[in-house]
C-alpha cells in the first residue's frame, strides 16, 4: 500500500509542478503534499525531491521560488543520504533557468 501512496503523491507532486509553470500552485501545495505524505508514514525518495525541485522551477516562473529554495532540497537530499541523479541535475538546471527568466538572473 506504501509504494501505490508514494506513487499517488509523487503523481500529485507532478500535477503541481505543472500547475505552478502557470501561477495556478505554488510551494504551499507541495509543502503541503509532503506533508500528506509523512501522514501515512511516507519517506520523500529521490524522486520526490526531482519533482519538488520541478514545482521550484515553476512557482520561480513567477516569483514564487528561488535557488534558495532548490538549495534546499539538495541538503534535504544529501542530509538524508539520497543521492541525486541526472534528473535531479535537469531539475536543477530547469530552477535555474527559470530563475533567469524571472529575475534577469538567477540568485541564491
Amino acid at each position: 500500500c506504501g509504494n501505490t501512496l508514494r506513487s499517488v503523491y509523487e503523481s500529485y507532486l507532478g500535477v503541481i509542478a505543472a500547475s505552478a509553470r502557470f501561477g495556478h500552485a505554488s510551494m504551499v501545495d507541495a509543502n503541503e503534499a509532503l506533508a500528506a505524505m509523512a501522514s501515512f508514514g511516507i519517506e520523500p525518495d529521490v524522486d520526490t525531491y526531482n519533482q519538488m525541485l520541478l514545482v521550484i522551477a515553476g512557482a520561480a516562473r513567477h516569483g514564487g521560488a528561488s535557488m534558495k529554495d532548490a538549495e534546499t532540497i539538495l541538503e534535504r537530499m544529501q542530509h538524508e543520504d539520497l543521492e541525486p541523479y541526472c534528473v535531479t541535475y535537469g531539475a536543477f538546471i530547469d530552477v535555474m533557468a527559470s530563475c533567469a527568466a524571472f529575475d534577469g538572473g538567477a540568485t541564491w
